[in-house]
């Protein structure tokens, strides 16, 4: 009965845990890493078994060193499990590619490290019993996140600082990233034997304990919150297009068939003036998710009016006026707005979409009237010069009648 409890309370504990980490992930489904986090539990659990061949070796490479709790934690416990984790973690990622983003490597980590802690909890449960279950599922579990969370951001920024040009840096700092995680878990691991060398009390030890993750968790949040700016689907500014347009490209060497970074792209070239780029993209949006029809043609029809093609621009952007309803068709003027780079370009869209400008200005006659390239003249201006043509031929009637 108290093993089944064990195991009800570690299974309800990681289930929390993975359900956080799954939150977190805001574009797995885009990523199509939808059940990354569960492998990686899997991943984790599976690697106990060469944390029990690293001891064997550690103890044999340096064992003859070990003359303290820390040195003893540091070479023989940190060791072993920290690089047993860590390559489970990397055999997931290149088995799978599932680094799609900077942050994904921290987030993949974690996921490895709750799988390794539910085997520990059921294991020390057994020996202590539930309610070291319940005490290692909040303190422990959480700790062995966050080490190999912090060795998934090396690997995942050597992952990115290789996409353009090779960075053999990044690469041998990724190989060694197991160290750092190591020296903070074996200070966690020592921190309780210290507590009874030197007989503090266990006050003493459960703060220290909670100190060091602490500072850890502070640690891999900042490096989390820092990654996202450097993700390919931070959300910028239209203003720094030039900007997004380099971040996005990188995120599609890894991810080339997602429709988010491909969308945002479109967008952003249209907002840097790059409109036969704009185009492709947007017919590449298109083509995955045609249901969309307005939107697109409104799209495509802009970045052809860009590139030199009024009369199919306007033919695409007139249909996905007519075809708006009401509401759509103002958010998606405000939308193109914000979007459009060209001053001229801007003002054309909003006579088209505009249903009280395009009710008393037809593109055709404007067109005649104005030329090719003033037919977007402000409504003012159309309404005084209609007032005098209409002036001139009720002068012209009288003239007649007069006669």
């Amino acid at each position: 009965m108290e093993f089944l409890l064990i195991v009800i309370i570690t299974c309800i504990s990681s289930a929390l845990w993975l359900k956080y980490l799954d939150h977190l992930d805001y574009y797995k489904k885009d990523k199509r890493t939808t059940r990354i986090v569960y492998i990686g539990l899997v991943a984790g659990i599976l690697s106990i078994i060469p944390t029990f061949i690293f001891y064997e070796i550690n103890w044999r490479l340096f064992g003859w060193l070990v003359n303290g709790p820390f040195l003893d934690n540091f070479l023989i416990v940190g060791f072993s499990e920290e690089t047993a984790k860590y390559f489970m973690l990397i055999g997931m990622v290149f088995l799978f590619r599932s680094i799609k983003e900077p942050q994904d490597g921290i987030l993949q980590g974690a996921a490895v490290g709750a799988g390794f802690a539910f085997f520990e909890n059921i294991k020390y449960g057994l020996t202590y019993g539930p309610v070291n279950t319940i005490i290692r599922s909040v303190l422990t579990t959480p700790g062995h996140m966050m080490y190999t969370a912090l060795a998934g951001y090396f690997l995942a920024a050597a992952v990115y600082s290789n996409l353009e040009v090779r960075d053999d840096r990044s690469a041998w700092i990724a190989v060694f990233a197991f160290i750092p995680t190591a020296f903070i878990h074996a200070l966690y691991n020592a921190s309780f034997d210290w507590a009874f060398m030197f007989n503090t009390g266990y006050n003493t030890l459960r703060g220290l304990g909670i100190l060091i993750n602490l500072v850890t968790l502070i640690i891999t949040v900042q490096v989390f919150r820092s990654l996202i700016e450097h993700s390919p689907y931070f959300v910028y500014p239209y203003s720094r297009s030039k900007q997004a347009i380099r971040s996005i490209l990188r995120g599609l060497k890894l991810n080339p068939s997602s429709f988010v970074l491909n969308r945002r792209l479109g967008l952003y070239y249209m907002a840097a003036g790059r409109y036969p780029e704009a185009l492709r993209r947007i017919r590449y949006c298109r083509s995955r998710k045609p249901n969309k029809r307005n939107t697109w043609d409104a799209l495509e029809g802009i970045a052809l009016m860009g590139i030199g093609k009024n009369d199919e621009g306007l033919q695409l952007v007139t249909r996905a006026r007519e075809n708006f309803a009401k509401g759509e068709r103002f958010r998606i003027e405000h939308f193109l707005q914000r979007t459009i780079r060209d001053a001229g370009l801007k003002l054309r869209m909003r006579n088209i979409l505009n249903p009280r400008v395009f009710k008393h200005n037809h593109y055709f006659d404007r067109r005649l009237k104005y030329g090719p390239r003033d037919y977007w003249k402000s409504d003012s201006r159309i309404l005084k010069e209609r007032l005098q043509e209409y002036s001139e031929l009720l002068r012209e009637k009288r003239q007649m009648e007069s006669r």
